[in-house]
């Protein structure tokens, strides 16, 4: 069975559960409290793992009580850590997670210290092997080798263009085959807020595909010269999208396949929707499992012309399917 690689970052995260986020006041008193690994790259390789695929984690970690805590957690899950790169007199990143039950959450996120941002020494020739390359920003040298590489050897590589500090390199997503954008990240790359425009700029950018998640609103994303949303009516993560583990499950998971799912899109939007379970589901196990994944709804159609958006000139896609060996 061909590997998942994920790269990027992971953190250890201190999630508090309280009856309201945004309550005024000096002190907020939580129900529920427990630490637990976190971070986009770590959550995707755990919920490959935990959907039967073989995963393995490239990151950063210090070698400090959180780095040993975490390291333990992500071999309990099966995650080949070989690759992470633990840095003496190094902190880990860490973050506090505050959820309150509507499912609305607040993050202080501590981005670590003196971690090194070589990507040297990290496996690359693993990565003509793989099945897929889910990559974060967090980490922008060992995301820009590891987005070449694939690109060279055809591998899919996803990337999650969340917002953060400085806006997605552009390098990245030209690099990258599948680009998920949040919708604060997509305006943060592109400078525009309306979402079809957003996305019909960030399509002029890359030969990929590109995505983006929208709130309830649902997910967004553009195939070569064909504009694609939601239909009327769907929801969000709950409803319009848990249908896409088709995608996942087929493209990112061989050893866990299940369905005939056919679009880019499921897959794009599982990613996103798997990072965003990470921090709201209301259980102490954040990572969604199989049964999490078959519980939900159908999956988005195409829906060309939907909107009134000249297509954007993005040519066929040069990257092959992942394989299924």
């Amino acid at each position: 069975m061909a590997e998942v690689i994920c790269v990027g970052v992971v953190f250890l995260d201190h999630v508090f559960r309280v009856d309201d986020a945004t309550a005024r006041g000096h002190r907020l008193f939580a129900g529920d409290y427990t630490a637990t690994g976190g971070g986009m790259a770590a959550t995707a390789a755990v919920a490959v793992s935990r959907l039967g695929g073989r995963a393995a984690l490239w990151a950063r970690l210090g070698d400090d009580a959180a780095g040993r805590l975490i390291l333990d957690e992500l071999a309990r899950w099966s995650v080949d850590t070989t690759a992470v790169k633990v840095i003496a007199g190094a902190r880990s990143p860490t973050s506090s997670v505050t959820v309150d039950a509507a499912g609305e959450c607040r993050l202080v996120i501590y981005p670590g210290e003196g971690l090194d941002p070589s990507p040297d020494g990290l496996p690359l020739t693993r990565i003509e092997e793989a099945s897929a390359v889910p990559v974060d920003t967090r980490w922008p040298a060992g995301a820009e080798a590891v987005l070449a590489r694939a690109a060279d050897h055809r591998v899919p590589a996803l990337l999650d263009g969340e917002v953060g500090p400085v806006s997605v390199p552009a390098l990245l997503v030209a690099q990258a085959s599948h680009t998920v954008f949040s919708r604060d990240g997509l305006a943060q790359f592109t400078g525009i807020e309306d979402v079809a425009r957003g996305l019909a700029a960030a399509a002029r950018r890359t030969r990929g595909v590109v995505g983006t998640t929208a709130g309830a609103a649902g997910f967004y994303w553009f195939e070569p010269g064909i504009w694609c949303s939601p239909p009327a009516g769907a929801g969000g993560c709950g409803r319009g999208h848990a249908g896409r583990r088709r995608r996942l499950s087929r493209r990112f998971c061989p050893g866990a396949r299940r369905g005939q799912g056919r679009r880019d899109g499921g897959a794009l939007c599982q990613r996103r929707c798997l990072a965003r379970l990470h921090r709201t589901r209301p259980r102490r196990d954040p990572r969604p499992g199989r049964r999490m994944v078959d519980a939900g709804g159908q999956p988005a159609k195409r829906m060309p012309g939907r909107v009134s958006l000249r297509p954007s000139p993005v040519p066929t896609s040069r990257w092959a399917l992942p394989r299924a060996d």
